[in-house]
């Protein structure tokens, strides 16, 4: 389906920032949770982790057993901002949580000895949603043909900023009945608005780990379009991801006991 989903010359483009933002989202977790990387590469024997010890920062080699693999999680609580017809500044709402899937995640830091160790790696927010709208754009253009009008082309193609942000938001439609319950998600549906029927894909990544999903609008239907898209939705308020999972997390029933929660203040 990907195959028809791009053009080799935004190919070039997307792949560029994607590769990065993978890298830097989700990093050396991938081998932790068993993922395959890129190009047929295989994950090393040995990764470096950074300490920062008396201000002088040194690798420390560790073996792939012994890493304490953490991400961080970016969670949006509100809708996409389109929906509501509001501008981008001072309406993005966005929550991190720290997550990993070791129980021992404590112990292989403190086995690193003194120092700072950089928990995970930091990504800029607006090439994050960037990367998701990517994903969901490519989805909705394979599985609709390319039959309807787009609205986040240039913020893909050409790096916006914070304006990406603007069609991104937290999960208004929630998991669908029919979900496939793979390592990721996407749900293609309609959101009906300011009297447009709007192209919306769920994107769920990690959806087996519980990460939090987004609700993307790339664009809007048109005389080309065939139906259905997908169930209708109503626009409703997406909660909080990290208020829904604080608990949950913590419970000793789940085996994710390393998470913490930092809110960003309002862009």
């Amino acid at each position: 389906m990907y195959a028809k989903a791009s053009c080799h010359a935004c190919e070039k483009i997307t792949s560029a920032f994607e590769g990065r933002i993978i890298s830097q989202a989700y990093g050396d977790t991938r081998a932790i949770l068993g993922l395959r990387r890129g190009n047929g590469r295989k994950w090393p024997d040995e990764f470096n982790v950074q300490v920062t010890r008396e201000a002088e920062k040194i690798d420390v080699a560790v073996k792939g057993d012994e890493l304490p693999a953490a991400v961080w999680l970016t969670c949006l609580n509100h809708r996409p901002l389109i929906l509501d017809n509001k501008p981008v500044s001072g309406n993005v709402k966005v929550d991190l949580a720290l997550w990993s899937p070791l129980k021992d995640y404590q112990d292989r830091l403190a086995a690193l000895g003194p120092g700072t160790v950089s928990v995970a790696k930091r990504y800029r927010f607006d090439e994050f949603f960037r990367f998701i709208n990517r994903i969901a754009f490519a989805y909705a253009h394979a599985s609709l043909r390319g039959k309807f009008s787009p609205l986040t082309v240039e913020y893909i193609l050409r790096d916006r900023g914070k304006w990406i942000t603007r069609y991104i938001g937290g999960d208004i439609i929630g998991r669908p009945d029919d979900a496939s319950h793979d390592i990721h998600e996407l749900y293609l549906a309609q959101i009906k608005a300011h009297g447009l029927t709007y192209v919306a894909v769920r994107v769920h990544l990690f959806a087996l780990n519980d990460f939090p999903a987004y609700v993307v609008i790339v664009g809007t239907e048109n005389a080309e379009t065939e139906q259905p898209t997908g169930a209708a939705h109503d626009v409703k308020d997406p909660g909080s991801w990290t208020k829904v999972n604080f608990e949950r997390f913590r419970a000793e029933t789940v085996p994710h006991p390393r998470v913490r929660f930092r809110r960003v203040p309002d862009e």
